[in-house]
């Protein structure tokens, strides 16, 4: 019996007591103090998807996995943006850790390269549903989610970054924000067995409640459906814009079941502070262009700042002009109404 607790006592003195001092030993990356050290640091690349500025980024740049461990001045850059609808996206897990809320700065990230560029700052749970964190300024940056209104005691395996379209821009090869790396100080072990999105294809979608379907995240913005809530008859889609020379994302249609097609709006955000409108291509009997605001939402109600994110849709003063619109032609059957939009996948 001596023996082998003797034989015990030295295994784990070799073996057990090591690994544990390495998982919970502490270190400082860049000045900023992490309680667990290299394990908070985000392990794998689920996407890195880049639009057409992604075109500025070459070489080593491209390289994803330059954003997983430690800041080794090795760096990923995410391309430009002009608007978040557009913007290229890279998706990070963490695998063997989660971010939680803890009592001051929860989320770090490593920005470098020649220019600081803004980031956009999103977390999911489960590769499905995202919340948004804003924007960070370049260079190294923390975000304490205790900042933001997110489910209670939630722990975040995904981290999504883009640039933010701000009008600051670099050029090749390095274009866009410059991600290094991804820490969590906030951070807990992993719970084997949680849920996740296994190809990482569409994690980014906002689950919506009208068909299982969408509860799923299963489809983007351009396979989904919006219908007027009350007014179900009324329905409004996306779709890519075509062309050689389109200079929007997208065209959306107001339809309706018995009056058909009614209107075609060009979908475009400004640059900076995302504020998405619908251009009506061609007035009803009206002389002025038409221009109205589009306003998202995810499924609490929170503002959602692209459609892609989005559960809720609201168009300021189109309800409006569909009423005067109907007035104008002596047709005051089936009118709009200043709805709230629901969508759903198609």
């Amino acid at each position: 019996m001596r023996n082998f607790k003797v034989l015990f006592s030295l295994l784990f003195s070799v073996s057990i007591v090591p690994a544990l001092a390495q998982v919970s030993r502490a270190e400082t990356y860049q000045g900023v103090d992490f309680p667990q050290g290299e394990i908070s640091f985000a392990d794998r690349v689920v996407r890195l998807n880049y639009n057409a500025a992604g075109g500025k980024v070459s070489g080593k740049n491209r390289e994803a996995s330059h954003a997983l461990g430690i800041p080794d001045k090795k760096y990923v850059s995410l391309g430009n943006a002009t608007d978040l609808a557009t913007s290229s996206d890279l998706i990070l897990e963490f695998t063997n850790n989660r971010l939680v809320d803890r009592q001051g700065p929860d989320l770090y990230i490593f920005e470098t390269g020649p220019a600081v560029e803004a980031t956009s700052v999103e977390v999911s749970v489960d590769g499905t549903t995202w919340y948004a964190l804003g924007r960070i300024e370049g260079s190294t940056r923390s975000i304490d989610l205790a900042n933001y209104q997110l489910p209670q005691n939630a722990q975040y395996r995904f981290v999504r970054l883009r640039d933010y379209p701000d009008g600051n821009t670099s050029g090749s090869p390095y274009a866009g924000p410059d991600i290094d790396a991804v820490g969590a100080i906030g951070t807990v072990a992993a719970t084997p067995g949680a849920p996740v999105s296994q190809d990482g294809n569409q994690p980014q979608r906002q689950p919506s409640q009208g068909s299982a379907n969408a509860q799923k995240g299963s489809c983007p913005l351009t396979e989904s459906v919006f219908t007027a809530m009350g007014n179900p008859n009324y329905s409004m889609m996306f779709a890519p814009a075509s062309g050689e020379f389109a200079s929007v994302p997208y065209t959306v249609t107001i339809g309706h079941t018995q009056r058909g097609p009614i209107d075609l709006f060009d979908y475009s955000a400004s640059v900076g502070y995302p504020s998405p409108s619908l251009n009506l291509r061609k007035d009803r009997g009206q002389t002025n262009s038409r221009s109205f605001s589009i306003y998202f939402f995810d499924a609490n109600l929170r503002p959602a700042y692209d459609g892609e994110t989005a559960t809720y849709a609201f168009v300021s003063g189109l309800g409006a002009y569909d009423y005067y619109s109907n007035v104008d032609t002596g047709s005051r059957t089936n009118e709009m109404g200043s709805v709230m939009w629901k969508r759903s996948c198609s």
